[in-house]
C-alpha cells in the first residue's frame, strides 16, 4: 500500500548535508510511519559527504527523527573532517507544536561543537510559522605547532547564541512558498580567536555552511509538485561572523518516485564566495518509506 502524497512529499522535505532534519509529516494514518535517508553530496573544490537519516513516529503526532552524516573539507579550504550526530523531536497538538534538537558536530583535532536548539510553531493548511532558539558550544582545538611547541594541545571555547523565524505558505495545493532568517551571536571577538581564519573556510562551501561561524542566514524558496514528483528551488545568502563575507547559493533539488516505498532526489547548486570562486555543488539521496 502507497502512502499518501503528503506524508512522502513532507517526509522527504529536505535529507542533504547541512539541511534540517525531516520534519513531521503533514498526515499520518495506519501502522506507525517510518523513513530512512541516504545521501551523498560533493562539489567541485573535493569537500564531500554522505549522511545516513531516520524517522518514526512514536505516537500520533509526535516524530523522532536522528541523522548522521561525515563531510571532509580539504586543505585548501578548512582542512576538517567532520562527524555529526543528531536527535530530534517533533511534538504537535493540533495547530501549535514545538520541537527540541541536541546535535554533536566536529574534528576533535580542529573543531568541536554541541549545538542545543528549541523551536515553537503554528500550522493550518495553508501556513507553519515557526520562531526558535539554539545555543552552541563551540572548542577550538590548538596544537603545539600553532603554540611553537611550549605548550601541550588546548582548546579555546566560545558559545554562539542563534535565533531564527521560518515561514512556509501553500499559496496552492501544489505549490509552497518558504523563508528563513537567523542570526547568531558570538561569546567573543572571533577576529582574535586563533585559527579562526582558517576555520572561517568552512562558510564557502555549502557542505559545511551549517557549522561554519555565520552571524546571519537568508535562505527563500519554492516548492512545487507534479503529480508523484517534487521540485524544489533555493536562494540563499549568508554572512561570516569573522570578517563579514558574504556566501551566496542557489541550488535545486527534484524528487522522483521509483518504486512504491522508495523516492530518489537529483540536487545540485552553484555558490559564490568573496573568499573563493564560484563553485558547483551536485548530490543523490535515497528515502524509503515504511509502515503506514
Amino acid at each position: 500500500m502507497s502512502w499518501p502524497n503528503t506524508i512522502r512529499l513532507a517526509a522527504c522535505a529536505s535529507i542533504l548535508l547541512g539541511a534540517q532534519l525531516m520534519a513531521q509529516p503533514r498526515s499520518a494514518t495506519g501502522a506507525r510511519p517510518w523513513t530512512i535517508g541516504v545521501a551523498a553530496q560533493t562539489d567541485d573544490q573535493s569537500s564531500s559527504g554522505e549522511s545516513l537519516s531516520f524517522g518514526i513516529s512514536l505516537a500520533e503526532k509526535t516524530w523522532l527523527s536522528l541523522f548522521a552524516a561525515t563531510t571532509s573539507s580539504p586543505v585548501e579550504r578548512a582542512d576538517v573532517s567532520a562527524d555529526t550526530f543528531v536527535v530530534a523531536l517533533d511534538r504537535r497538538f493540533e495547530a501549535v507544536g514545538f520541537t527540541l534538537e541536541a546535535e554533536q558536530w566536529g574534528d576533535s583535532g580542529a573543531i568541536e561543537s554541541i549545538d542545543l536548539s528549541s523551536s515553537v510553531y503554528w500550522q493550518n493548511d495553508r501556513l507553519r510559522l515557526e520562531i526558535g532558539i539554539e545555543q552552541r558550544d563551540i572548542d577550538i582545538t590548538l596544537t603545539p605547532a600553532l603554540l611553537n611547541d611550549r605548550f601541550r594541545s588546548r582548546k579555546v571555547p566560545l558559545t554562539a547564541d542563534g535565533r531564527w523565524f521560518s515561514l512556509r505558505a501553500s499559496v496552492t495545493d501544489r505549490v509552497d512558498l518558504l523563508y528563513e532568517y537567523q542570526t547568531n551571536d558570538y561569546s567573543r571577538n572571533l577576529a582574535v580567536v586563533p585559527r579562526v581564519d582558517a576555520l572561517n573556510l568552512l562558510s564557502t562551501s555549502t557542505l559545511t555552511l551549517a557549522n561554519s561561524f555565520l552571524s546571519e542566514i537568508q535562505s527563500v524558496g519554492i516548492e512545487i509538485s507534479i503529480g508523484e514528483k517534487l521540485l524544489s528551488l533555493s536562494a540563499d545568502k549568508d554572512r561570516s561572523a569573522v570578517d563579514r563575507t558574504s556566501l551566496t547559493s542557489i541550488g535545486a533539488a527534484i524528487i522522483l518516485p521509483v518504486a512504491n516505498r522508495v523516492d530518489l532526489e537529483f540536487s545540485l547548486g552553484r555558490s559564490d564566495s568573496e573568499l573563493f570562486n564560484a563553485g558547483s555543488y551536485a548530490g543523490i539521496a535515497f528515502m524509503f518509506y515504511g509502515g503506514a
